[in-house]
């Protein structure tokens, strides 16, 4: 085994290289998989508005959600929105870009879903929610809101978003704000973004595909034995399996937090990863699943079949998988995260099974018979 892995290091840039290209692959896969459901949820539910902000309002929409704001909300929505001789409120330049959008969405998000919300009420709802709350006459817009913000909260997070994302969207119709070119250009924007992300992961592909065939090649002149040379190509592909999951499993993870994913999407996939390691396991130690063990392990007899799928299972297939899982974002971004999370398991419970068949494949070479570049070539 000592020989194995100090060959393999030997040759660390192709190694680097194969483990560096997988991560443009799976950043790519990432890339079409948030796409791709933005193209549902912003571009064709939202017209493409990706912020909860408006880029414009009508005098009537701007004052009303003014009124049920808080001092410091006030004076930032006085700030960001200019009054122009058309008589509607525009968003200020300066306040487009990225971080500032987010900032001024968890700003106005509430005061914003409670006008939408008093919007769709009617008088005798309204008025029947704030008697049960106190004196009409005496209710300030300050008791509205909070009042409306209660109901919203009671009703769930996503209710709030909601109402918000209708406010901008419906206020911003009435401003003139050409939402279907809005919409178009998002949804354009998408589809050039998820072409652009899938050459790269082709590009990556082919060249991770070559990365492993030459570090294979080399392998096969540098070591004459078949079954050690066998072993090291087994370790290379076993070890690119165990980097795979890992990585897989910490993007994944990432972003189920970053969706605010509940506890049982985390649940599912753990609990597959669990179920598939302790297979692997049982196989190896139970006795009376040792015909299975036979059929699996990585013998002598079953080395030319690993070395053949395993040349396309882990270069190609791999990635594929986890980009066509990716794809089903468009449904739930949560789904395909808890995918991601169930092939990375897989992935790792085939690693962890494997090892001991190579690890036995080199016990007994320790020799270390070095060639120069050139004898290689």
């Amino acid at each position: 085994m000592k020989r194995i892995m100090k060959n393999l290091l030997a040759h660390w840039q192709y190694v680097g290289g194969i483990f560096l290209l997988f991560l443009i692959e799976l950043y790519c896969i990432t890339g079409v998989s948030g796409s791709v459901y933005r193209m549902r949820d912003t571009g064709a539910k939202s017209s493409g508005i990706q912020y909860m902000v408006a880029d414009a309002l009508t005098p009537d929409a701007w004052q009303r959600v003014e009124l049920y704001m808080s001092d410091s909300e006030r004076s930032l929505w006085n700030d960001c929105y200019e009054k122009k001789e058309d008589g509607f409120y525009y968003l200020d330049d300066r306040f487009k870009t990225s971080d500032s959008m987010s900032e001024l969405e968890r700003k106005f998000l509430v005061p914003q879903a409670v006008v939408q919300k008093l919007s769709v009420m009617d008088q005798e709802e309204l008025e029947s929610l704030l008697e049960e709350n106190g004196d009409l006459a005496k209710t300030d817009y300050q008791e509205i809101r909070d009042l409306m913000e209660e109901q919203l909260e009671k009703a769930g997070n996503q209710e709030t978003e909601s109402c918000a994302m209708s406010f901008v969207r419906k206020q911003s119709e009435k401003a003139g704000v050409d939402l279907v070119g809005k919409k178009t250009r998002y949804l354009s924007g998408s589809v050039f973004m998820i072409v652009l992300y899938l050459l790269v992961f082709a590009a990556s592909v082919v060249g991770t595909a070559y990365l492993t065939g030459e570090t294979r090649r080399i392998i096969g002149k540098w070591i004459q034995e078949p079954e050690v040379r066998g072993a090291e190509v087994m370790l290379l592909y076993t070890a690119g399996m165990l980097f795979d999951a890992l990585m897989v499993y910490i993007t994944a993870l990432y972003q189920l937090s970053r969706n605010r994913s509940g506890a049982g999407w985390y649940a599912a996939g753990f609990v597959v990863t669990a179920l598939l390691l302790t297979a692997a396991v049982l196989i190896r130690i139970r006795p009376e699943l040792e015909k299975v063990r036979e059929q699996l392990a990585f013998t002598q007899h079953s080395r030319r079949w690993y070395l053949r799928n395993m040349s396309i299972a882990v270069p190609i297939g791999i990635p594929v998988v986890l980009l066509a899982a990716g794809c089903t974002a468009v449904w739930s971004p949560c789904l395909a995260e808890t995918l991601h999370l169930i092939v990375a398991g897989a992935a790792a419970a085939a690693g962890a099974f494997l090892l001991p068949d190579i690890m036995a494949a080199a016990d007994c070479v320790d020799e270390d018979f070095s060639m120069t570049d050139e004898e290689i070539r």
